[in-house]
């Protein structure tokens, strides 16, 4: 694990105790703690920059000894960490006061996505193709979603509209790596974003401005793309790499 500050300086260098893969790392609000995922384990490990030193949460004290970690992410505004399970269970890892909230059932099969708003709501999604919001103690808001397809890199959005909204109340996510799912919780109304065959596969994609999206195609093709239900899907920009 290499540690550098944002003038390219390294800060700090630690070895991992576990040879697995790194799937994902994600720092706290505060950027004193990131959360590593390793493949195929039961556990994140977790480094401190303040101490230099590493500890771990552990699922093994839950039911199922046999599961394996698959998604994490801290929130934007509480010392909470989520991470969600091969099975479906999803925890809550408080590292203010280290307690630990399992929610086993959240979803039926492998969660492999999630994102948190500022108001403290989590949305996940998982390989049954639904979607869930969750509070930071676990409890269920509204009720799932069911979606066409599987999932990933859920993002909450700000849709571009006439009028400014405070409240953000989409969410995002790439669907089948063919498609972008624009979905409004407050009715589940879902609006599907389609893009040409001959761009390729979705490999990656970012709000960014007033209601745009860019988006990244395994052909080499970035495309910047307009929110507003006026101009929705239309192709703004596009760079051929």
């Amino acid at each position: 694990l290499h540690i550098i500050d944002r003038q390219g300086k390294k800060i700090d260098e630690a070895h991992l105790s576990y040879p697995n893969r790194v799937r994902s790392l994600e720092w706290d609000k505060d950027g004193e703690t990131v959360a590593i995922l390793q493949e195929q384990l039961n556990m994140i490990t977790l480094y401190h920059l303040s101490s230099r030193n590493f500890s771990a949460v552990n699922i093994s004290n839950q039911k199922d000894t046999k599961d394996k970690v698959s998604f994490c992410k801290w929130s934007k505004t509480s010392p909470v960490l989520a991470f969600g399970t091969e099975k479906g269970t999803l925890i809550f890892y408080n590292k203010k006061n280290q307690r630990i909230i399992p929610c086993i059932g959240k979803h039926s099969k492998k969660i492999v996505t999630g994102d948190w708003n500022k108001e403290g709501l989590l949305m996940t999604a998982g390989e049954d193709k639904i979607m869930t919001l969750s509070n930071m103690n676990g409890d269920t808001i509204k009720h799932s979603f069911n979606v066409k397809g599987l999932a990933r890199e859920l993002r909450w959005a700000r849709q571009k509209t006439d009028e400014r909204e405070s409240e953000i109340k989409h969410v995002t996510a790439v669907m089948n790596n063919s498609n972008i799912n624009l979905m409004d919780i407050t009715n589940a109304k879902i609006l599907e974003i389609n893009f040409q065959a001959t761009y390729g596969k979705i490999t990656h994609y970012q709000w960014f401005g007033d209601g745009y999206m860019v988006v990244g195609f395994t052909n080499g093709i970035i495309s910047a793309i307009s929110t507003h239900m006026k101009e929705i899907g239309s192709e703004i920009h596009q760079l051929v790499l």
